[in-house]
């Protein structure tokens, strides 16, 4: 079974030049995000608590727990957003406003200003 690093990263000082840098800058990240959805899904109870080698499976089985998650909170957001926008719509059809009432009225403003320029150039 093969192991996935999760704790401690050792820094290489020999490897100076930039590429090196955010090689490690990344590794670093990932294993900071590894740690954080294994605590998020309560395979550990804290980050200290995290062994430096973990198995992949129950990395695995930790990022599909929180992709789970993710998705239904995700789906409660999306319902109470439609929502809201369901009671701003009903309480816009209440005070009588409407988008065709509101596309023909910037029409009517739009002729307008046309024929105000169109008037101002002819009589210059």
């Amino acid at each position: 079974m093969q192991l996935y690093r999760v704790g401690n990263l050792k820094y290489d000082d020999s490897r100076h030049n930039l590429f090196a840098i955010e090689e490690i800058f990344h590794v670093d990240i990932e294993q900071i995000v590894k740690k954080l959805i294994l605590v998020w899904t309560k395979k550990y109870k804290s980050r200290a608590e995290i062994p430096t080698y973990v198995s992949p499976e129950l990395i695995e089985r930790s990022r599909s727990e929180a992709r789970i998650k993710i998705a239904n909170v995700l789906m409660v957001l999306t319902a109470l957003a439609s929502f809201g926008a369901i009671l701003v719509g009903k309480s816009a059809a209440k005070r009588g406003e409407s988008v065709h009432q509101m596309n023909l009225d910037w029409h009517k403003k739009y002729q307008d200003d046309y024929k105000q320029k169109d008037d101002v150039e002819t009589k210059s």
